[in-house]
């Protein structure tokens, strides 16, 4: 079972608590996905150092080892707390991967994720992992798929448009 994160190795995505987790959790792989950029490489290696033997790194991926590892994973863990928008989220849901953040951002104020899969402290978190765990199947794979599918650029240049039209009729007395 696989657990993966997407996102740059950076203080503010609180990898610290993933490393937690992953710790709490020493039956499943954990395969975090990010870049480093010159600036943080002494946090990514104080990151390196507090990992348990579960945690792979996969710094600057490709997009082909993104994929794969995307394949082979059932969970996304994000910790970035109050993030805007989460493409890291909708990307996960878009691979059948059941997406689990803390309760801030646009996972809470635009409902992204499940409140069930949304955590506030530690214990939260990894209930929430339990439960995905437990929960994920192909049939709610193929259902996060469809949902990402509402965020495709198709999707986004439709309600565009529309959006266009009806403020268009609406000011043309």
């Amino acid at each position: 079972k696989t657990v993966c994160s997407l996102g740059r190795f950076v203080p503010e995505k609180e990898y610290e608590t993933i490393l937690q987790i992953a710790k709490e959790r020493p039956h499943l792989r954990f395969e975090l996905i990010g870049g480093v950029a010159e600036d943080k490489i002494s946090y990514f290696n104080g990151l390196k150092n507090k990992a348990s033997k579960n945690v792979t790194f996969h710094v600057n991926a490709t997009e082909n080892q993104k994929m794969e590892i995307l394949k082979r994973s059932k969970i996304l863990l994000h910790s970035f707390k109050g993030e805007h928008f989460g493409i890291a989220l909708i990307e996960a849901m878009s691979a059948g991967i059941i997406p689990i953040s803390h309760d801030s951002g646009a996972a809470k104020e635009d409902n992204l994720v499940d409140e069930k899969f949304r955590y506030n402290d530690l214990g939260s978190a990894l209930d929430c992992l339990d439960k995905a765990v437990s929960e994920w199947s192909l049939d709610k794979a193929s259902r996060l798929r469809q949902y990402a599918q509402s965020f495709s650029m198709e999707n986004y240049n439709k309600n565009l448009k529309l959006f266009i039209t009806n403020w268009i009729k609406s000011h043309s007395h």
